[in-house]
């Protein structure tokens, strides 16, 4: 069920927000959500996640999916730079559609996530960032995610070694305390 809208900020057409689980997912959200990258590998990921308890969070603008992210509390879907405490919740996998970019969508996005969160019992949200995706970094920037550090991770004979870094060049990690 739709959330109030609000204004985009370059047109007059409103945003609306949604929050899906598996059994309240339409048809025709689950098929635009499904549409980037490999179909197969992307169904594995979508119902992994829901079966972990994910939370699916859609922007749409006149009745489309703009754009969507996901939530996990108390844990993240893989192996991570920490782990999670049972009241911290990991944002991931933001993505906003090309025809619906520089819009502010991402960031109305996350605010709204946080603001809906703020009633739960949570203390930490926590949200990272590959080092290239510069348009995710200034989004973040315009939210109330702080950058914390810049991390690395490799895997080696099945063991993830995280590097902890305050230089450039690595994955970015960012937080939002309550």
């Amino acid at each position: 069920m739709p959330t109030e809208g609000i204004g985009l900020s370059d047109t007059a057409n409103k945003i609306y927000f949604e929050r899906a689980t598996n059994a309240h997912l339409s048809k025709d959200d689950y098929a635009t959500v499904l549409d980037i990258g490999s179909i197969e590998e992307r169904s594995r990921d979508i119902a992994h996640r829901f079966e972990l308890g994910s939370e699916l969070w859609l922007a749409k603008v006149n009745g489309r999916v703009a754009g969507f992210g996901w939530t996990l509390v108390g844990k993240t879907v893989s192996p991570h730079y920490f782990t999670l405490r049972a009241n911290e919740v990991h944002f991931f996998d933001f993505y906003v559609f090309p025809e619906y970019r520089g819009r502010g969508i991402n960031i109305a996005l996350i605010e709204k996530i946080l603001t809906t969160l703020s009633t739960q019992p949570i203390s930490r949200a926590h949200i990272d960032c590959a080092a290239w995706n510069h348009a995710q970094i200034r989004s973040l920037s315009k939210t109330p995610f702080h950058r914390q550090a810049e991390v690395i991770r490799v895997s080696f004979l099945g063991l993830s070694i995280i590097i902890w870094h305050k230089g450039s060049g690595f994955d970015v990690k960012y937080s939002y305390r309550k």
